[in-house]
């Protein structure tokens, strides 16, 4: 009978011992994920602030439109060339390429022909024919206008709410460039772009090749919601949509465009001095985050009746976890 009640009390021992070694495994899972959370939490708050760091950086030190590029640099000043380049913030190595949106074509403010030839040469670097431009026209056309009544090769709201899920067109102007994914007609090829080659010419070889778009630019790299004018600033321009529409369209020079310091009395514009007027595009990538933020220089407003913290700019849009430039993905830094 003895050896029956220390055998019960073995067992119930181990089972106790189980559900111990199993609660303690548990909190000690819930600590590891806890530590883990807290540890990523820790390093987005740090990159987040690396990226204003980087931004206050760029508002104070921008290069005035009358500036050449090498002298810009020379002077220690950044210039929105649409080029890859590295700072180094507390030995963090930082990546990024700044962009001038006015140097692109709007979807709301840019002519409806300047829209077509873009479109057309994308299209004819992927071999597709005019009329499918035309029909992607009449698609972006129809999206923004306040009817409901289709173009040639359109669509409206009949066309979306077959889609699953379904949705209706906006009726109204685009809010962003990522918009036009829900247009009908623009693929994600399209829209953000794939490598085009074609046979060389002239004096080169037969077999041999010459790069057209290299890095697999699309619209989200030619397009924006953010050119109030309307007008193409040509030194602002992406390579990529100076080779498709050439002289084609009429196109403005940085430092005669309106709202530049200095354009509209005829003064000079002073090295280092802000440049008012334009929204700026900056990818950035730090480690493995990426990072797309539409900006302005400018002292910061106020936000939700929240005070000022002071910052030389203001975030016009700001994406976490952004698809990387593809500069910034294959190309060595400058």
């Amino acid at each position: 009978m003895l050896g029956h009640q220390k055998g019960a009390v073995l067992v119930l021992v181990l089972w106790v011992l189980t559900i111990l070694g199993l609660v303690a495994g548990f909190y000690a899972s819930e600590a590891k994920v806890r530590r883990n959370l807290g540890s990523q939490a820790l390093e987005s708050l740090r990159t987040r602030e690396e990226v204003k760091a980087l931004l206050c950086i760029l508002a104070t030190r921008l290069a005035t439109p009358d500036m050449k590029p090498e002298d810009a640099w020379e002077k220690g000043l950044f210039v929105p060339d649409g080029l890859p380049h590295r700072i180094f913030l507390n030995q963090t190595a930082i990546d990024f390429i700044l962009e001038d949106e006015r140097g692109k074509i709007d979807l709301n403010k840019a002519p409806d022909e300047d829209i077509r030839l873009v479109l057309r040469g994308m299209l004819e670097l992927q071999g597709e024919p005019p009329a499918m431009a035309d029909r992607l026209l009449n698609a972006i056309l129809d999206w923004k206008d306040s009817d409901n009544l289709p173009r040639e090769g359109g669509a409206e709201d009949e066309t979306y709410e077959q889609r699953r899920p379904a949705y209706v067109a906006a009726n109204g102007p685009f809010k962003s460039v990522e918009e036009l994914l829900l247009v009908e007609g623009v693929t994600y090829e399209m829209f953000y772009g794939r490598s085009v080659m074609r046979e060389g010419t002239g004096a080169s070889d037969a077999g041999e090749v010459s790069a057209v778009n290299p890095l697999g630019l699309g619209m989200r790299h030619i397009f924006t919601v953010y050119n109030d004018s309307g007008k193409v600033i040509k030194d602002y321009a992406p390579e990529l949509l100076l080779n498709l529409i050439g002289d084609k369209i009429e196109m403005q020079n940085a430092s005669a465009a309106p709202g530049q310091a200095g354009a509209r009395i005829n003064q000079p514009v002073q090295s280092g001095q802000l440049v008012s007027g334009g929204v700026l595009r900056c990818y950035i990538r730090i480690g493995n985050m990426n990072y797309e933020v539409y900006w302005k220089p400018g002292g910061s407003q106020p936000v939700l009746g929240q005070p000022s913290d002071g910052l030389p700019f203001n975030v016009v849009r700001w994406i976490e976890l952004a698809q990387p430039h593809p500069w910034l993905l294959g190309l060595k830094i400058q």
